[in-house]
């Protein structure tokens, strides 16, 4: 993948954050964000959700920008990415420790339209996190219990690219720890810092408020689980950290060249057992990393249990495999193109 200077990821990324403003405003750029069921997952974990035993549910408008519905996944043209070598694998587990970071009330499922690892097809810098959009003010809750380390603005020290990234953080080293490394979450763009350096916090306490600080143009927050040390460049899916909802389970995939090495950039779709699309997710770009265990290139979070399809389509090619999800647990896919 060719490098860039950091002029150029400077203007990426301001460009990426106007952009990103757009689509939380409801505005669509040159793409219809798939409007589907599994985005719209209801904030109060009592109500009633499908379960191992419950089909997954038909797709079905939810409050989106569009509601055009998207067919069935049909093959295209894709450029090949530079590939990158799979690591070594240490054996699989889930780790599930964290819980929400939004207060009830608010929206307290990832948006779909950034993932971790994504470029939002091509259109910003490679996410280091998840995005939970709410307005202004919304309370921003400890995942897990820890010690803050960081609290305040990021305008001296830099977390991110650049001076200035996340404005308003909080920073939380937990209590335990990932087969001896330390483990942080970080949660950027805040509007107020409720919590300061040093202070011990339990899973669920106020650390802050959802804002726009930073290089964000619209309110959300930005949360990251970082492994090893608060570094940008230490970055893991926190869809794999946080808990699913009650009923509902992670899909860890990973794509895969003829040589087995990674593929950038593409796009996987998710499908019911009769074809139906569900949604689609983007495989990691550079800087993004795999799971320790599960070295995975693509999530799918917050997957109700029942059966899928998971496809990847390459030229007039469709390469796919049948994952079955369950609740609470992370089930693993790879495909693999042939030559």
């Amino acid at each position: 993948m060719a490098r860039h200077s950091p002029v150029d990821d400077l203007v990426a990324t301001l460009i990426g954050a106007v952009l990103f403003s757009l689509v939380i405003a409801g505005i669509t750029i040159g793409y219809d964000p798939p409007s589907t069921a599994l985005s719209a997952i209801p904030t109060d974990q009592s109500a009633s959700l499908p379960t191992a035993s419950t089909p997954a549910p038909t797709p079905t408008a939810s409050p989106s920008p569009t509601a055009t519905p998207r067919p069935t996944a049909t093959p295209t043209a894709t450029p090949t990415p530079t590939p990158e070598p799979t690591p070594e694998a240490l054996e699989p587990e889930d780790h599930y420790w964290f819980e929400r970071p939004i207060a009830p009330g608010g929206t307290n499922f990832v948006s779909r339209f950034y993932a971790y690892g994504s470029t939002y097809r091509g259109r910003y810098q490679v996410h280091h996190g998840v995005e939970f959009e709410n307005p202004t003010g919304t309370p921003v809750l400890a995942v897990g219990p820890g010690r803050v380390v960081v609290a305040g603005p990021d305008n001296v020290q830099v977390y991110g690219l650049f001076p200035d990234f996340y404005g308003q953080l909080v920073v939380i080293e937990h209590d335990r720890t990932w087969r001896g490394q330390p483990v942080f979450t970080l949660y950027g763009h805040l509007s107020a810092v409720r919590v300061a350096v040093g202070q011990e916090v339990e899973a669920g306490q106020v650390i802050g408020e959802v804002g726009s600080s930073g290089i964000a143009l619209g309110p959300h927050l930005h949360m990251e689980v970082r492994v090893g040390e608060n570094s940008y460049d230490a970055t893991r899916n926190p869809e794999l950290w946080v808990k699913p909802f009650k009923g509902f389970g992670t899909i860890a995939g990973r794509l895969l060249d003829a040589d087995g090495n990674y593929i950038q950039g593409a796009i996987i779709s998710l499908h019911d057992p009769q074809n139906t699309w569900l949604r689609e997710t983007e495989t990691y770009g550079e800087g993004a990393n795999p799971d320790d265990g599960w070295q995975e290139n693509f999530v799918f979070g917050d997957v109700p249990a029942g059966r899928y399809a998971v496809q990847y389509a390459v030229n007039e090619d469709v390469h796919g495999a049948m994952v079955d999800v369950e609740a609470g647990k992370t089930s693993l896919v790879t495909l693999q193109v042939s030559p």
